[in-house]
């Protein structure tokens, strides 16, 4: 049961980090639709921290007299964002901020394989399985919107610089 607990305290702390880099997206826009569609992204982070702490203290982590139930794990269906809210004209930032998004996904992807394959409890496994269908969700909605803001932003590089 340690070595779940451990996957799970670095678990939160990514989630952390990703709440951390969707404020520092909402800080450095002054587009009323593109900070809260970052302040959104960034208070899910904090509901997945949240579930994990759930899952800790279920684990033993921080209520040893808890025990483990798969029927209580239900993660909330990742919201699908209404990415069209971004004004196109700042599809540098957002292609770099996507890029990023997309970045941290994959790390949380690898991160929650490595765990299921390294763990010998069944029902931590169902719960990495859980988490890595929940990112690889997040990972396809940033790469669609990485890859339109890249197609905009070659675009606007073939009418302005070449």
């Amino acid at each position: 049961m340690n070595n779940e607990i451990n996957v799970l305290k670095q678990a939160y702390q990514n989630e952390i980090e990703g709440y951390e880099f969707y404020r520092m997206g909402a800080d450095s826009t002054d587009n009323k639709e593109n900070k809260a569609v970052f302040e959104q992204l960034a208070n899910e982070e904090l509901l997945h921290a949240d579930y994990l702490l759930d899952l800790a203290d279920k684990l033993g982590g921080r209520k040893a007299e808890l025990e483990l139930d798969m029927a209580e794990f239900k993660p909330t269906e990742p919201k699908i964002y209404n990415w069209a809210r971004f004004d196109d004209t700042q599809a540098k930032r957002a292609m770099t901020i996507f890029n990023v998004a997309r970045g941290l996904e994959e790390d949380a992807i690898r991160f929650y394989e490595e765990a299921y394959a390294n763990s010998s409890n069944e029902e931590a496994k169902q719960i990495y399985k859980i988490l890595i269908a929940w990112e690889k969700v997040h990972y396809k909605q940033f790469d669609e919107q990485y890859r339109y803001y890249r197609d905009q932003f070659l675009k606007m590089l073939e009418t302005t610089a070449f």
